[in-house]
C-alpha cells in the first residue's frame, strides 16, 4: 500500500510538470504569433473628412506594400446588349413577293396603256375592257404597296428602301453575310443610331465580330423592351447560324471620354463604394473614392477620384484600410 501511494504521488508530480510545461509553451507560441501579426503603430491623422495614413519605409517593406502609376487614356463608353442572328427566309420571301408584285404592276400597266391607246383611237376596245384594265392596274399597285409596307414593318424602312436588297438576300442565302438583331439594355437610347457594333460569341476564346448598321429595328422585343437595331456581319471562320445568340458591344457615344486606368489590384470595396489608396508622399497614403466606368483587362477605366501620374497601392492596401479603421475606433478611458 505504501509503495502504491509513492507511485501515485510520482505520477501526480509528473502530470503536473507536463501540464505546466505545456501551458508555458502555449503562452510562448501565442506571444510569438502576436509579435508576428503586430504592425508597428501607424500615424493616422485627419484633415477634414480625409484620413492620411502614415507608414514608415521599413514597415512598407515588411508588409510588402507596392504601388503602381495611374495612366491617362480615352475610352468610348460601351453599352452591352443582346444579339440574335436572324433567319433570312422571311426576308427572302418578302423580297420575292415584292418582285412578283412588281412584275404584275408592270404587266397590268402595259396592258392599261395599250387599252387606253386603242380606246382613244376608236379601235376594237370597249369602255368595259378599259375599266377592267384600270382596275387590274390599281389592284396590282395596291398589292405592291402592301408588300413594301409589310417589308418595312417587319425589317425596317432603311432595309426596305435599300437598292441592293435582292443582292443582299442572295448573300444571306449563300451564307456570305448574316443579319443580326441587337437589343440594347432597358432604358438605353441612342440617337443617332450607332454605325457599328461588335458581336462577342459566348465561347470565351472567340474573337469579336465587327458589323455595320442596316437600320433601326421596327419592333421592340416583349421580353427585353429595349431599343433595337439590325446589323450586317460578314461571315468568316466563325460562321453565324440563324438563331445563334451573342452579346453585343455598342458605342454609347461617338465622342471618347477622358479618364485614367487604375490597376484592378488597387481597387478596394468599403462602405458600399470603390476606393484606392493614393500615395501623397513617400510615407503618406490617402483613401480616395473612384468613379468606376468600365473594366479593361486587368484595370478599370476611372473617370474621377485619381489623376494621371499619381501612384496607387496595389499590394498592402487592406493593411492600410485596417489601420485607418482601427484609428477611428474610440478608446475607452477606464
Amino acid at each position: 500500500m505504501k509503495r502504491a501511494g509513492i507511485i501515485l504521488l510520482a505520477l501526480a508530480v509528473l502530470v503536473t510538470a507536463l501540464l505546466f510545461a505545456f501551458l508555458e509553451r502555449r503562452k510562448e507560441a501565442a506571444t510569438e504569433m502576436q509579435g508576428e501579426a503586430v504592425v508597428p503603430e501607424t500615424n493616422v491623422r485627419r484633415t477634414g473628412h480625409q484620413a492620411i495614413v502614415g507608414l514608415d519605409l521599413s514597415t512598407q517593406q515588411r508588409i510588402g506594400l507596392a504601388t503602381a502609376p495611374v495612366v491617362a487614356t480615352n475610352l468610348t463608353p460601351l453599352l452591352h446588349g443582346f444579339a440574335r442572328v436572324l433567319d433570312p427566309a422571311p426576308l427572302a420571301a418578302l423580297v420575292a413577293e415584292i418582285a412578283t408584285a412588281q412584275a404584275a404592276v408592270e404587266a397590268s400597266s402595259n396592258e392599261l396603256t395599250r387599252a387606253q391607246t386603242l380606246f382613244a383611237q376608236d379601235q376594237n376596245v370597249s369602255a368595259r375592257a378599259l375599266e377592267q384594265a384600270q382596275a387590274a392596274a390599281r389592284h396590282d399597285r395596291v398589292a405592291l404597296d402592301a408588300a413594301g409596307a409589310k417589308l418595312a414593318v417587319t425589317f425596317g424602312s432603311a432595309l426596305a428602301e435599300s437598292r441592293d436588297l435582292p443582292l443582299f438576300v442572295q448573300e444571306l442565302a449563300a451564307g456570305r453575310k448574316a443579319l443580326v438583331r441587337v437589343e440594347l439594355p432597358l432604358g438605353a437610347y441612342l440617337n443617332p443610331p450607332p454605325s457599328t457594333a461588335l458581336l462577342v460569341p459566348l465561347a470565351a476564346a472567340a474573337d469579336p465580330i465587327p458589323t455595320e448598321l442596316a437600320g433601326p429595328a421596327p419592333t421592340v422585343s416583349p421580353e427585353t423592351q429595349g431599343q433595337a437595331f439590325l446589323f450586317v456581319a460578314r461571315q468568316s471562320s466563325q460562321h453565324l447560324a440563324p438563331g445563334q445568340t451573342l452579346t453585343a458591344q455598342v458605342a454609347a457615344s461617338r465622342q471618347a471620354q477622358a479618364g485614367v486606368l487604375v490597376p484592378a489590384a488597387a481597387v478596394l470595396r468599403a462602405e458600399n463604394r470603390a476606393w484606392a489608396y493614393v500615395q501623397r508622399a513617400e510615407t503618406n497614403f490617402v483613401r480616395c473614392p473612384l468613379g468606376l466606368a468600365e473594366p479593361l483587362g486587368g484595370a478599370w477605366f476611372v473617370t474621377n477620384g485619381v489623376a494621371a501620374g499619381e501612384r496607387v497601392v496595389v499590394s498592402g492596401a487592406q493593411t492600410l484600410l485596417a489601420e485607418e479603421f482601427k484609428a477611428s475606433i474610440p478608446v475607452s478611458e477606464e
